[in-house]
């Protein structure tokens, strides 16, 4: 199967106006494996750090030049995220109701009639029930 992860994220940059789209960034991770019905894949590796800075300050007098800085406070925050997906892929049998699924079913059908398999058993029961 083939897997395409995407990761996208808002810019924080609200300030922009409202005819632009927000900025945005956006990573992308394709994949291909293989695995039998059933047994479940882990995906891992998208790992996003991201580094902010918010500040705080007194109204008026954290705005002063050179003393400014007594009266504000800086916090460097650090965040990680990963993404983690866990797939278990299941091969499904078609039914009736989708599209292409009767089609399927009756060329499964002519295929058995055409190897003979249902043409014996309809004999067999001919032959048995007395006609």
């Amino acid at each position: 199967m083939d897997i395409q992860t995407t990761v996208s994220k808002r810019g924080a940059d609200s300030s922009s106006s409202g005819t632009n789209p927000p900025t945005t960034t956006e990573r992308v991770v394709s994949s291909r494996l293989r695995t039998a019905s059933g047994v479940p894949v882990v995906l891992s590796g998208l790992v996003q750090r991201e580094l902010s800075e918010n500040s705080k300050k007194i109204p008026l007098l954290g705005d002063i030049p050179l003393i400014g800085f007594l009266f504000r406070d800086i916090d460097y925050v650090e965040t990680e995220n990963e993404l983690v997906i866990y797939i278990v892929p299941r091969v499904l049998e078609p039914s009736a109701d989708e599209p292409g699924g009767a089609g399927l079913r009756m060329e499964r059908l002519w295929r058995e009639l055409v190897e003979g398999s249902v043409i014996d058993s309809v004999e067999t029961r001919v032959e048995g029930s007395g006609e």
